[in-house]
């Protein structure tokens, strides 16, 4: 059984199906990965709209809990209950707004950094607990400090799951800026501490002990945190180091270090720090943003090269299908107009051009076979289909030339019978010719003579002599 005919344009197509398919996935996946990377960008965009700044929002209030807490153990006044209340409003309203807006970006999250902000959420809803303990008075200020930096730490720990940028430079600059943004949470411990102990008018052991690993860990981070940091971050650490208000702040801690002992009131220039922590963390915070705002501008022209990454691989992969879909239509339809040019020439040359010359041939008139046998095909660019019009051509001249020859020769054999017809009606009339003579002479002498002459045979003359 023969198989299902297609037509040429359909097989053209089918045989360039497999390239441009090829095409068309290796420039999706170039596309993808492009668009994966401007998505990944997004991505980054949303977490720090929705998780980074709300935590960021939720550790300056807890801080600021965490020192009116401190505060009103110390005092017990009714203004630091009030402000206490003001400020306990203040840290929910910040847990219900990183609830609310985490939800939002849960599937860009990371799993990790996903994990530190439900575990910094859950302990934030039992901050009531805490709360309780405070106004029961049941903690120490210590136990109180300890406590608000255990959430805080929580906080800070979904800083380190970060990802601001594929770009590793960025990277490093975002962790340094992270641990500068703990030695300044250490900063606030160390006054929640000291204001606690400035309101009894010495520090326990405990106390003491505290603050001198405060005092540790801060310059700790705080150096390794600008030791990481490129020239252009470090420069503005550095004008910042030698401020009067660092300085004062490093001999107020060595101070405290240094005088206070166990059960003994704090050295007279304690009363300083206060005002002094709260400019060193005034200026730590202005250049750390500052920091913050460089470091994001350089991912700028990275997030702009991605864009345009996506836009040059996008418009070049769709020019490049586009062009092969055109070129291969515009190909398949050349092809398919000049075979049907061909199919057009053969159909009128067999069923018009050549019954039509028969016709002619047998009416008699006369062909010239050059005119009648054009070129069926005009010149391609395609050498087979021009090879294959000559050889039309060449077919439609032989066999105009055969009828144009069968045509001569039947007219030659026309001649030929025709010829012998008119010598054949010659002769026979001039037989009659003879034979009317003899009729008229049949009764003379000379008739035998006569029949001799008009036949070569004895009885002719009898039959004429009968007659």
């Amino acid at each position: 059984m023969a198989g299902r005919k297609r037509s040429i344009r359909f097989k053209i197509f089918a045989i360039l199906l497999v390239p441009v398919t090829a095409l068309v996935v290796i420039w999706g996946f170039a596309a993808t990965l492009t668009i994966e990377q401007g998505q990944q960008l997004l991505r980054i965009q949303k977490v720090y709209d929705n998780i980074v700044y709300p935590v960021s929002e939720a550790i300056n209030e807890l801080q600021s809990e965490r020192f009116v807490s401190v505060s009103y153990l110390a005092w017990r006044t009714s203004a630091l209950r009030t402000d206490l209340q003001v400020q306990r409003r203040k840290t929910d309203a910040t847990a219900v707004l990183l609830t609310r807006l985490s939800e939002q970006a849960r599937d860009e999250t990371p799993s990790a950094m996903w994990d530190r902000v439900q575990d910094l959420i859950r302990q934030m809803d039992r901050l009531d607990v805490l709360r309780g303990q405070v106004d029961d008075q049941r903690l120490t200020r210590l136990d109180v400090i300890e406590e608000y930096s255990a959430v805080v730490e929580t906080a800070h720990q979904v800083y380190d799951r970060l990802m601001i940028s594929p770009d590793i430079d960025i990277i490093e600059q975002t962790k340094a800026l992270i641990l500068i943004t703990r030695s300044r949470e250490l900063v606030s411990q160390q006054s929640a501490l000291v204001l606690g102990a400035q309101a009894s008018g010495r520090m326990t052991q405990d106390e003491r002990d505290a603050f001198s690993g405060m005092v540790g860990k801060r310059r700790l981070l705080y150096q390794l945190g600008t030791s990481q940091l490129d020239a252009g971050l470090l420069k503005q650490y550095g004008t910042l180091n030698s401020t009067p208000v660092y300085t004062s702040f490093v001999s107020l801690e060595d101070d405290v270090i240094a005088r206070v002992r166990p059960g003994q009131p704090l050295p007279p220039e304690a009363i300083a720090w206060p005002t002094t922590a709260q400019a060193l963390t005034r200026q730590l915070t202005e250049t750390t943003n500052a920091a913050a705002d460089a470091t994001a501008a350089r991912a700028v022209p990275l997030a702009q090269g991605v864009l345009w990454n996506i836009g040059i691989v996008g418009a070049l992969g769709l020019a490049a299908v586009l062009a092969t879909a055109f070129i291969s239509f515009r190909f398949a339809r050349t092809v398919t107009g000049e075979l049907s040019t061909l199919h057009r020439a053969a159909a009128d040359l067999a069923g018009r051009r050549l019954p039509d010359l028969v016709r002619r041939l047998r009416r008699g008139e006369d062909v010239d076979v050059a005119a009648e046998t054009p070129p069926m095909a005009q010149a391609s660019d395609t050498v087979e289909i021009e090879n294959v019009g000559r050889a039309f051509t060449s077919v439609q001249h032989t066999a105009i030339e055969a009828a144009v020859g069968q045509a001569e020769l039947r007219k030659g054999v026309n001649k030929v019978f025709l010829n012998l017809a008119r010598r054949s009606q010659s002769l026979l009339q001039r037989q009659l010719g003879m034979l009317d003579g003899l009729e008229k002479e049949i009764t003379t002498p000379t008739c035998w003579n006569g029949c001799s002459a008009s036949t070569t045979s004895p009885p002719a003359c009898a039959v004429t002599r009968r007659a």
